[in-house]
């Protein structure tokens, strides 16, 4: 995985300014570092090109966390950019289902690191494998939602 240190898309820049005389200068402050710090710290595009999302203090990708990550970023769909980078996520997510539907996060690459070893044939891919409803319908949830905003 190369860390390429993604830059904030114009289209999303462009929309974050749309908000700013409408809500107060702090709260414009805080979306805006959210947002700056979403890309800086937690996208990493993969050499397949998908984007893995570190969610939390482990190294790993959570599917419903990352979903609720990027979900934000919807509102600025008109700019391909943006339309790519989700669904890059979207495709990574679901290549990680189609290595275990009942894990919920996963490793950057096959490297074998876990939280433990929840069974004896884990997948190196899997870093927690505890069946969670929501993680599925989280990568569902965003794909939906990025095909009936863009068509794609």
């Amino acid at each position: 995985m190369n860390k390429l240190g993604l830059q904030v898309p114009e289209g999303v820049t462009v929309s974050l300014q749309k908000i700013q005389g409408h809500v107060s200068k702090e709260r414009f402050e805080l979306a805006q570092g959210a947002i700056e710090r979403l890309f800086a710290n937690t996208l990493t595009r993969s050499e397949d090109g998908s984007i893995f999302v570190i969610t939390g203090d482990i190294p790993a990708m959570w599917l419903r966390d990352s979903s609720w990550q990027v979900r934000p970023l919807l509102a600025s769909v008109n700019d391909q950019e943006v339309i790519k980078l989700i669904a890059d996520v979207s495709k990574r997510q679901v290549e990680f289902v189609l290595i275990d539907p009942y894990a919920n996060a996963f490793n950057p690459k096959p490297n074998g690191n876990c939280w433990h070893k929840d069974f004896k044939d884990q997948s190196p891919w899997v870093f927690e494998r505890k069946f969670e409803l929501d993680s599925l319908a989280a990568v569902l949830d965003l794909a939906v939602r990025l095909y009936l905003a863009t068509g794609y």
